[in-house]
């Protein structure tokens, strides 16, 4: 029987998520040439979206990148199998699954702004539960 592991939301994996959420977008939109002289800064700041998106040393056991499980040739979600199928997706030590699949970052633009709201709770995000 495998074991759901929970975890509150920390600081840290607020933080990484805006970056991965501002990594995605960039990277989702990168392009390999640029359309003229002016698009240098624009160039550089898809490659920096890139390189925090592929970058492993990011997360907290510095075992996975964002593209770990947002796959880009998975419509950014999570291909990997599990021996639950691909209702849920690994942890970072590549064998505990959550609660969730990893969703798609291709319609992250569209979830709302991720932070507490007036009453202090948090909301927003791509989850039920403000994630």
């Amino acid at each position: 029987m495998v074991k759901y592991q929970f975890s509150l939301i920390s600081s840290i994996a607020q933080i990484a998520g805006f970056l991965l959420f501002v990594a995605a977008i960039v990277f989702s939109f990168s392009s390999t040439t640029p359309a003229s002289a002016d698009d240098t800064k624009t160039i550089s700041l898809e490659s920096l979206g890139e390189s925090l998106f592929l970058d492993k040393n990011l997360s907290r056991n510095r075992t996975q990148a964002c593209a770990t499980c947002h796959m880009p040739d998975h419509a950014f979600t999570d291909g990997r199998a599990t021996p639950g199928g691909r209702a849920a997706s690994l942890g970072d030590d590549g064998k505990s699954l959550g609660d969730r699949n990893t969703p798609s970052l291709a319609y992250a633009h569209f979830a709302p702004h991720f932070g507490k709201n007036a009453k202090g709770v948090w909301a927003g995000g791509q989850f039920h539960d403000g994630r």
